[in-house]
């Protein structure tokens, strides 16, 4: 007579719950054993910004490749079936389908499966000039993932290898609690400041910022080389007196490529504001990958404050004649390229 073998994974804030619990469970080849996943979504707002629609697990098999995805709507608990073998096993928030901003490449090896962000297509937008040199990707929507490796099955008893352990099979005859890898998040959010004097001057403004990951591995949550821009529109602004003020704005990325050095040259921010004229637009240089701190893997919230150009400058912004009453700031101007008589490079 066959017991049931059933595995319990807890996602936490930041992690599966510690520990899975494992059933002795005696069955012939070929028999697939159930594995339980009940997700804790107890995250606080930074972590988790929304809530989510689904989950998916990656099993992979070491013996003979094969994948076993499983998606389900079901966020407080879901099943998925394995063969007798030895598996590493890869789960995210959301089903893979959901996600609008990245796709899934390489999903057949647990070694290389992992996200990439969709770029748009900037052939007619404003900030095609900007991006030479990188692509203008989508910023990613929020995601989490967490792995699980040397979870082996055998034919008559059930067997966890921890990796550190490499050597060693330890048969479970008993219910015992097992250490689990924890969650990591993948997408890390970003707030971006510019201090600007002559602010009174300024209508709108936009950028292009580069030096961001674009794909980000699964079965380690590291990036790779690989990188991008972010076209920021949607700038916020706040004044502090008459003539200086902060221009805001907060986006997500999947953090870093893995050939990110700390060099002031890593990460640039080319701005253009508009001015209050309506006809002519300042842009400045504004390399800023050596403000970047991250003090501990786990952060996920940056915030970067840029006063200088790449001269050691200040950001100043040349008084233009303004409307009666001024303008006041403007969050968005669609296609204001096509307004402009003048343009100043700082």
């Amino acid at each position: 007579m066959k017991r049931t073998l059933t595995i319990l994974a807890i996602i936490a804030t930041l992690s599966l719950l510690s520990a899975c619990n494992f059933d002795p469970h005696y069955y012939e080849d070929k028999i697939s054993v159930a594995m339980t996943i009940v997700p804790d979504w107890s995250i606080d707002e930074i972590h988790q910004p929304e809530q989510p629609t689904g989950v998916t697990s990656y099993s992979f098999c070491r013996e003979d490749g094969e994948v076993i995805r499983t998606s389900s709507n079901k966020v407080d608990t879901f099943t998925t079936h394995l063969n007798p073998g030895t598996y590493d096993l890869v789960v995210i928030n959301q089903s893979y389908d959901e996600f609008g901003t990245v796709e899934f490449l390489d999903q057949k090896s647990y070694k290389d499966v992992r996200v990439k962000l969709i770029v748009i297509d900037s052939k007619t937008k404003w900030y095609a000039s900007k991006a030479e040199i990188t692509t203008v990707s989508n910023f990613p929507e929020w995601m989490v993932c967490s792995r699980v490796e040397d979870l082996e099955f055998v034919k008559g008893h059930t067997v966890y290898r921890k990796r550190e352990e490499d050597t060693k099979k330890t048969v479970i005859d008993t219910l015992i609690d097992t250490p689990m890898a924890p969650m990591k998040p993948m997408t890390f959010q970003v707030q971006m400041n510019v201090h600007i004097k002559g602010f009174q001057n300024l209508y709108s403004a936009r950028a292009v910022t580069s030096g961001w990951a674009s794909e980000r591995l699964l079965s380690t949550n590291l990036t790779n080389d690989k990188n991008t821009a972010f076209a920021l529109e949607k700038w916020s602004a706040t004044k502090q007196t008459d003539t200086t003020g902060i221009i805001s704005i907060t986006f997500r990325t999947l953090g870093l490529p893995s050939t990110f050095t700390g060099n002031r040259d890593d990460n640039v921010l080319e701005l253009s504001c508009l001015l209050g004229d309506l006809k002519t637009v300042a842009d400045f240089d504004l390399p800023f990958g050596d403000l970047i701190e991250i003090k501990q893997s786990e952060k996920i919230e940056v915030v970067i404050d840029i006063w200088k150009t790449r001269d050691g400058k200040d950001i100043i912004l040349p008084d233009v004649d303004l409307p009666e009453g001024g303008g006041g700031f403007q969050a968005y101007v669609e296609e204001w390229m096509e307004e402009i008589e003048q343009t100043i490079t700082f």
